[in-house]
């Protein structure tokens, strides 16, 4: 089991990185540059399949706010400061269906759990033009902090903010805003204690729906690693992983 999800969260970030590689944006420019000198804020809401180990597949809603900006607003040269990433997931339980109909706060209200990071990410190379300049991507180092919660009381209260740390690569690309990280993390999301993983995570812009509105590829993968070995066998041995995959609407700057 173990294997075949790891096998589906490659194959979700090929999937992924094909999405980013051929999905058109209008009016592509060689000198396109990023919005840098200011915060970009995205709110998102669809659905994913969430995998792992005995447990069925299911569909899960989510509803997704990040704002991402360098940590000094007005700098002569913001591209060189370190960028402050926060996000924010809310989600159902998986196989709920979110009633959208009677507005913001009742919408809200009916999703059941959420996961809030913040990091910060420093870029280590210059915006390459990709496709003849349709797309700039760049790669930064990243270290985040988080928790996730349950937001009802059907959790004890020590089991309902499982916290994780992560360091590693993003890689974003500049134009239509999509990422890909990928880190090792200490990690309590899997099971309650912590164990090393490997957190991947991407938003892949697919197609513009509007101005500033758009669908996008969401993936999002858990993969726990086995690090006992005979001289340590207390240590965690890679007891669980958790994959999702699905898809984005919404808005962004």
């Amino acid at each position: 089991m173990k294997t075949r999800i790891q096998i589906i969260a490659i194959a979700a970030l090929l999937a992924a990185s094909s999405a980013f590689a051929q999905a058109p944006l209008p009016s592509p420019s060689p000198t396109a540059t990023p919005v840098l000198d200011g915060f970009n804020v995205s709110a998102q809401i669809g659905a994913s399949v969430t995998m792992a180990p005995n447990s069925d597949s299911a569909v899960t809603p989510i509803a997704r706010l990040s704002v991402s900006g360098p940590l000094a607003l007005g700098s002569v040269n913001a591209s060189r400061l370190p960028v402050l990433h926060v996000e924010g997931e809310l989600s159902a339980l998986p196989g709920d269906v979110v009633d959208q109909t009677a507005g913001l706060s009742a919408t809200l209200a009916q999703f059941k759990s959420l996961d809030f990071s913040i990091g910060l990410s420093h870029r280590v190379s210059q915006w390459l033009p990709v496709n003849n300049g349709a797309y700039i991507v760049a790669t930064s180092v990243y270290a985040e902090a988080g928790f996730a919660t349950r937001l009802d009381n059907e959790v004890k209260a020590r089991d309902k903010a499982p916290r994780y740390g992560c360091a590693g690569l993003r890689f974003d690309e500049g134009v239509s805003g999509s990422f890909v990280k990928t880190g090792l993390c200490a990690d309590q999301r899997l099971d309650g204690s912590y164990q090393a993983t490997v957190n991947i995570k991407g938003n892949i812009a697919a197609f513009k729906l509007g101005p500033n509105a758009g669908a996008s590829i969401y993936v999002s993968a858990i993969l726990g690693l086995n690090v006992s070995s005979p001289a340590h066998p207390g240590l965690t041995g890679a007891t669980r992983d958790s994959v999702n995959v699905g898809t984005l609407v919404g808005w962004g700057n």
